[in-house]
């Protein structure tokens, strides 16, 4: 399936009140209602909602409560539509210390969905689901219906742009549900809008069509115009999919009516813009063609250079999906090209991952995969500033407890020290209050001494959690990714060897296994399915390794297993029992049981001919590269490059030198 990266950013900015959706009648006043209000005027605006709420920080944080909670989120979340990803990660981390201090539960719910937001602004939906299920169950929990609705409206996004669409169904759903209970009328209008969108990848454009009605109504209600023309837009999107052409001509027209009225020139490209996005997800590439050629045309006479480079994106694939590979892809490397020079490393990313799912739609093998090279790379390198910026946060935490903790025991000891002044100057009065006013001291202290070995237990207790979470998923319970680079560090740098003919033969190894068409199990039978099938894939590949084996949960449905010594004779050994073992017998679920197979990609450390020092990261692309092969042909297979001759020819893409597979236990 086919998630623009153009039609998530746009519906975002259309609902930059989103954020706005903490703020709730019965709680907030003051600094608070005023941010709402300038939301609800400028929500579109983002450059505008910053300008406005500047001047209110200092009054915020005076206020404290609701109003800076309010102010952080509207704060970070417009910075985060603008770009500036530093001063939204910042006020993230002080929501998030906020709520931690005064233990506010809406609060932390409100950090960890702005977190999910940013994380998808920059389309990294993965590591951005992670925050929204920290986030829901707080949420949920909360009397607060405007903060039920943005957090189950950023599960649904994010949902949405994971796959999980069953899941982002419910999530706006639920959304729709809370915005209906605060009748409020933007928020049901952009849920509708949601809802279509979503509706339309189902391929439901019945359902589709009514929400857009419903979506405009609620609009047109509210004086939403921008919203009012996003429906218009979608309900062309949806006549044109139900066969109505009259329809689809009278909704466009309507929307670019609307779009002059709220915006001129630049309203009407971003309505092209959407239109021709949600075309191409609904595979309609005639359609996105036509409107890209006219966004393309209108871009270049506004000088509008992102606005350009989108329209490049959106053309070139929808050339790539008629057929005409070379001319989109010359277009699409174009705009490519502007988020390289402007070094927004999220939006290449996302246009990566769409760029090669259509390439190898259409058969062009070569190009896709290297594509998906270069996103591997990009991904990898985010990954690694993420490791960095969680360890510090983390120290960060450690020493803020650390500086509370000592500043409490301070003032215990100051007040140990006044009293024994008072105990002196009694004794002075009176000597027989001496023995009462030691007995007090003593119980004192003893009653202190109790709960400092209480609090030194509970943050013990916590750095344990912590740790434990930082190290493992918490789905399957496996070690994570990030656990992973100090596996590979603790590992010595060369293989022990207790014979010397051992020193040719035992090597270290990567398998990475992917769990073949995961994505279906979600679609027909739930995200609930999905969960069962990667637990008891967990379990089965634990208990099919040996004990000096480490399976990871590499992310969504692909697990890593590190081999630290095994010979290479058993490295296609061990490649079949990881097949059958997945694959070899049926998988219950609730109340399904489901045949599952995967497809492994392989490779030792130490390749015999290889002129280069053994490199774990060249070792994860060759089996990420066999991992891809394997799915090229067919999938439930395993495909080893074992040799420098087999790394050369995955590399130039030799048909004819290509490493054999090993087949799974349904293709033998």
């Amino acid at each position: 399936m086919i998630l623009p990266p153009v039609v998530f950013r746009t519906l975002l900015r259309l609902g930059t009140s989103l954020v706005a959706a903490m703020l709730s009648a019965h709680v907030l006043a003051g600094i608070a209602d005023d941010i709402n209000e300038i939301e609800r005027a400028h929500g579109a605006d983002s450059d505008v909602v910053i300008s406005k709420i500047a001047g209110m920080e200092s009054a915020a944080r005076k206020s404290g409560g609701a109003d800076l909670r309010v102010f952080l989120a509207a704060w970070g979340y417009a910075h985060a539509m603008t770009g500036g990803r530093a001063v939204a990660e910042a006020a993230a981390s002080e929501l998030e210390d906020l709520g931690v201090r005064t233990k506010d539960n809406e609060t932390l719910a409100a950090a960890y969905a702005l977190r999910a937001n940013i994380l998808e602004l920059q389309g990294r939906s993965r590591i951005a689901r992670d925050w929204v299920v920290k986030a829901m169950p707080l949420a949920l929990r909360s009397p607060d219906l405007s903060l039920r609705y943005w957090v189950a409206t950023t599960a649904g996004f994010s949902a949405y742009e994971s796959g999980a669409l069953e899941e982002a169904l419910a999530m706006f759903q639920s959304a729709l549900s809370a915005a209906e209970e605060t009748k409020d009328d933007r928020r049901q209008a952009q849920t509708h809008i949601n809802m279509v969108s979503l509706l339309l990848t189902l391929k439901d454009a019945a359902g589709a069509l009514q929400h857009a009605e419903a979506a405009y109504r609620f609009a047109e209600t509210g004086n939403q115009r921008a919203l009012a023309a996003q429906a218009k837009a979608l309900e062309a999107v949806a006549a044109e999919a139900m066969g109505d052409t009259e329809r689809q001509r009278k909704a466009t027209e309507a929307s670019i009516a609307l779009s002059k009225d709220v915006g001129g020139p630049a309203a009407q490209l971003g309505v092209l813009l959407n239109l021709s996005d949600l075309n191409l997800r609904a595979h309609n590439f005639a359609a996105a063609r036509t409107q890209g050629e006219q966004a393309l045309a209108l871009a270049r006479s506004l000088k509008d250079e992102p606005g350009e480079a989108t329209a490049e994106l959106n053309l070139g694939f929808a050339l790539i999906g008629l057929g005409k590979i070379a001319d989109g892809r010359r277009i699409a490397d174009h705009g490519v090209a502007y988020y390289r020079k402007i070094d927004s490393k999220s939006d290449v990313l996302s246009t990566l991952n769409q760029y090669g799912e259509l390439l190898e739609r259409a058969g062009d093998a070569k190009h896709a995969l290297q594509v998906v090279r270069e996103a591997q790379a990009i991904e990898d390198e985010m990954l690694r500033g993420d490791r960095q910026r969680t360890v510090v946060e983390m120290q960060q935490r450690y020493e803020a407890e650390k500086r509370s903790k000592e500043i409490e025991l301070l003032n215990r000891d100051n007040a140990l020290k006044t009293a024994e002044l008072g105990r002196q100057q009694m004794a002075r009065r009176s000597s027989w209050l001496l023995a009462v006013v030691l007995a007090l001291a003593s119980i004192v202290a003893i009653l202190l001494y109790g709960r400092v070995r209480r609090a030194n237990q509970q943050l013990a207790a916590k750095n344990a959690d912590l740790e434990f979470m930082s190290k493992h998923d918490p789905l399957t319970g496996l070690f994570n990714r990030r656990h992973f680079t100090s596996l590979l560090e603790a590992l010595p740098p060369e293989l022990p060897h207790r014979r010397e003919e051992d020193s040719a033969d035992l090597v270290r190894a990567v398998f990475l296994l992917d769990i073949d068409h995961f994505k279906q199990i979600n679609d027909n039978f739930g995200h609930r399915d999905g969960d069962a099938v990667l637990v008891e894939v967990a379990r089965r590949l634990r208990e099919a390794l040996r004990d000096s084996e480490t399976v990871v949960r590499w992310g969504g449905e692909e697990f890593l297993v590190l081999a630290p010594a095994i010979r290479r004779a058993h490295l296609d050994e061990l490649a079949t029992r990881l097949l059958r073992t997945v694959g070899g017998s049926p998988i219950a679920t609730y109340g399904e049981t489901l045949r599952v197979t995967t497809s492994i990609g392989y490779s030792p450390l130490e390749l015999p001919g290889d002129p280069s020092v053994p490199d774990w990261e060249r070792a994860l692309h060759r089996a990420d590269l066999a991992l891809f092969l394997a799915k090229r042909r067919g999938r439930n297979q395993a495909i080893g490059v074992c040799a420098f001759s087999d790394a050369e020819a995955i590399e130039q893409n030799d048909e004819a030198a290509l490493p054999p597979s090993i087949p799974g236990p349904l293709a033998a």
